[in-house]
């Protein structure tokens, strides 16, 4: 990927915490040559000792956040670790008003911030406004589908790799509640994946 991009655009590692410590750190040193923008959760973020000793030896910068909900565990984990970059999710970390307080301690360790959003267009327009309030916004993660949701009628746009703030009332956006209406049911389950032997797994 590199190769194919040049050195001009940022890759990121998203390694979803599958590492124990030691081949985490082998990893990030295998991945550091190629100047990833960073590795996210290279492991789980609840063993802040183990984190702490990662990301003192790293040599690429390290991400997470995006299981953590509260300003009280983000403060502890930028005390204790090189951090580079949190990724709160405002949909499970307060919202707007906690997630902003994280903004703000993070600029206070220099992290940068990069919300977590893997949800629709209306978690995305919260983001962008924390993101254009916070000097050390770094970058947004979206999916496709926050952008082509056809009960939006004024997605966000991306243009040239920015995407514009929504304007007007509230978050921006307004609502096609006619279409809203005739969509089905959303019958949303958390995923859960189970091991051969039934124990449930980190999805």
């Amino acid at each position: 990927m590199r190769d194919a991009v040049g050195r001009d655009f940022d890759i990121a590692i998203d390694c979803h915490a599958r590492f124990t410590p030691a081949m985490a750190l082998r990893f990030c040193d295998a991945v550091a040559d190629l100047s990833p923008m960073f590795v996210e959760e290279p492991i789980m973020p609840e063993n802040i000792d183990a984190l702490a000793r990662l990301t003192a030896k790293a040599r690429v910068p390290i991400a997470t956040g995006e299981r953590l909900v509260t300003k009280y565990e983000f403060r502890d984990l930028l005390e204790r670790c090189d951090i580079a970059v949190v990724q709160p999710d405002l949909s499970h970390a307060g919202g707007l008003a906690e997630c902003r307080k994280i903004a703000v301690l993070a600029e206070a360790w220099y992290a940068g911030l990069a919300p977590h959003c893997p949800l629709g267009p209306v978690a995305l327009a919260a983001c962008l406004h924390v993101d254009a309030a916070s000097p050390n916004f770094l970058v947004q993660e979206h999916i496709a589908d926050a952008l082509t949701a056809p009960w939006v009628k004024n997605p966000p746009r991306v243009e040239n790799g920015y995407v514009a703030l929504p304007e007007g009332p509230g978050l921006g956006l307004e609502i096609d509640e006619d279409v809203l209406a005739d969509l089905p049911p959303h019958n949303w389950l958390t995923p859960q994946w189970r091991l051969n032997d039934g124990a449930v797994a980190d999805w």
